[in-house]
This record gives structure tokens, C-alpha cells and sequence, in this order.
């Protein structure tokens, strides 16, 4: 299915853009499962689903056969196998920079509710012990229609909190790796891929749990090579997994996209680079219409992320060279 062409779609992507030389930054994308720990790159949204940090313009899920996304996930595999694991010592950090866009929801005085995509950057610094900082800011609505813009502009245009910057150091144990469901440090994670798979399913009630949870722990954590090997194979074994075709991130990189599809109207995302096999993205597109947002088209993008940078830093202040 191919993606929607929203109506404000290069306002979004110019401010996406912007944002990589923004001097603060935050992130991205609700979703529909419950938080895990204190932060995930999310705002606060009630009835729109999204993911986390870039606008991809790209190919809808094709016909491939499960088996070429597969043989591709496996390939990945291989490529990031070897990598080694990142070393944080006492008083480092590990960082992630990434670009957004998200769904979000404001009510009216008249308790009519008004949807709209807004972008947003992010930085987080996490040390061994979960404490650190976040750095965030989100940008202003894009409407998914003109009717949409409408009625918001004619209840008095309700704020959606657009320009809003947070930045926050947080104490031990308050940010999230994304790996907390699996109840396991970070370096203790398996690398046997039918260990994990074990784990995985322990934690997940369908395959689309399990595509959603791989998501979230290879945007935040510090996996070595053997790790993230691992959750491509787990990939490549979950029922349903396809192959989306091509993806370009919001730094217009090129990448392979594998897609699952959660039942409910949602079809989730993954975007690797075919070259080096690691993840640049992640978005979540609109399959069916939304009865609670109606001015949505199917096929909208409701939610991305783009991963723009991570590494180990000294401090809250430092960033990765290069």
C-alpha cells in the first residue's frame, strides 16, 4: 500500500531537517502498548499511535514472499556480527540522537478532538545505572487534512505543544534502555538467537509484540555485534514478516524496509541499511481507517524515527565525534 502524500508533507520534512542542527533536541512517537520505564521517545497522546523520529518516503509493503525478507534479515546478520560491543565506564554515557515525527491529539473546549503530526528531535545520555539527561524539542502541528486544519483553526486553534523544549537530568534507574520487559541488564542479553527468541516470546503475546519490542531495544541500547545478530534472526523467523522494499530516512539515507502488520490497522517498520546492516529508522503507517481519527487517510505515516547518532561520551554535555 502505497504511503499517503499529506497535504503539509514538505513543511514536515523541511522542519525535520532543520532540527538535525538544532541545538536542542528530544523525540519521538506514542504508542498503543503501555510505557516501558520512565522515558521512551515519546509525548504524551491518548488515541493516535506512533513511532518514534523521521518522515520516510518510500516503497508500501510489496509481495515478496516471507522467505526473501528472511534470507535478507540474515544477511544483516551477518554484516553487524563481528562489531563489538560499546564499553561504558564509570561516568560515561551511552548516546542517542534522533529526528521524529509523531501523531498527536488535543481536545476542544467543547470536548470536539483535533489529530495532527508534529515533528520532534531528541538527545538522551544514559549511564550503566539508567540516570542521565534528556534534551527534547517537538515542532508544530501538520494537519493530516485541510478539513482537519479547519475545524482546529475554528475551535480556536486548542494548543497541541508545539515548541515545547524539555531538558532533564534524571536519577538512577529513571530512563529506559527499552530492553526492561526482558528483565535482563543490557550485556546479559543473549546472543544465541534461539535463546533470545525464548525470551522474546516470554514477554510478547503475538508476533507484532515481538517485532515492536525488537524495535525499541535496537534504538536504545548498547548491543554489541553478536546481539543485534541475534535480534535479526529472531526477525527473520516471526510470522508475517515482509519485506517493504526501498525507504529513504529524514537524512536521506537509503535503506531496506521489513514490515509486520499488527492486526488492529497499524503496520509496523524496521529500515536497515543494506550496506552495513544496521538500523536507521523505524515509522508506523496507517492500514485501515481510524475510527477515533477520522480525517486520517490510510496509508498516512503516524509515527517515524530517525537515527541520527550514538556512541559512548564522557558527560552529559558531550556528543560523539564525527
Amino acid at each position: 500500500m502505497p504511503t499517503q502524500s499529506l497535504p503539509e508533507l514538505d513543511a514536515i520534512l523541511s522542519d525535520l531537517h532543520a532540527a538535525v542542527h538544532a541545538e536542542v533536541a528530544a523525540a519521538g512517537a506514542p504508542r498503543r502498548r503501555s510505557p516501558r520505564g520512565r522515558f521512551t521517545l515519546a509525548a504524551p497522546f491518548a488515541a493516535a499511535v506512533a513511532v518514534a523520529a523521521a518522515i520516510f518516503v518510500g516503497l508500501g509493503v510489496g509481495n515478496e514472499q516471507p522467505a526473501a525478507a528472511a534470507q535478507q534479515l540474515r544477511h544483516a546478520a551477518q554484516l553487524v556480527a563481528a562489531d563489538p560491543a560499546p564499553v561504558i565506564g564509570p561516568g560515561q554515557y551511552w548516546y542517542v540522537k534522533g529526528l521524529g515525527a509523531f501523531a498527536n491529539e488535543v481536545g476542544g473546549a467543547d470536548g470536539e478532538r483535533f489529530s495532527a503530526l508534529q515533528t520532534s528531535s531528541h538527545e538522551i545520555w544514559i549511564a550503566s545505572d539508567a540516570s542521565g539527561r534528556i534534551l527534547r524539542k517537538d515542532g508544530p502541528p501538520h494537519f493530516f487534512s485541510s478539513a482537519a486544519r479547519a475545524r482546529w483553526e475554528a475551535a480556536g486553534k486548542p494548543a497541541f505543544g508545539d515548541n515545547r523544549v524539555l531538558d532533564e537530568l534524571e536519577p538512577a534507574g529513571e530512563l529506559s534502555w527499552g530492553i526492561e520487559p526482558l528483565a535482563h541488564a543490557v550485556f546479559d542479553l543473549p546472543s544465541d538467537a534461539a535463546t533470545l527468541a525464548q525470551l522474546l516470546e516470554r514477554n510478547s503475546d503475538a508476533p507484532y509484540e515481538e517485532f515492536a519490542l525488537i524495535e525499541e531495544v535496537l534504538r536504545f541500547a548498547p548491543l554489541s555485534g553478536a546481539q543485534t545478530a541475534a535480534f535479526y534472526q529472531v526477525l527473520a523467523s516471526l510470522p508475517g514478516i515482509e519485506i517493504a522494499g526501498e525507504a529513504n530516512d529524514g537524512l536521506g539515507r537509503t535503506g531496506t524496509a521489513f514490515a509486520i502488520d499488527n492486526g488492529s490497522g497499524l503496520r509496523q517498520e524496521l529500515i536497515l541499511d543494506p550496506g552495513t546492516g544496521r538500523l536507521l529508522g523505524s515509522r508506523e503507517t496507517l492500514t485501515a481507517p481510524d475510527p477515533v481519527n477520522p480525517d486520517t487517510p490510510v496509508g498516512t505515516v503516524l509515527g517515524s524515527e530517525t537515527i541520527i547518532a550514538t556512541g559512548v561520551v564522557d558527560s552529559t554535555d558531550a556528543r560523539p565525534q564525527g
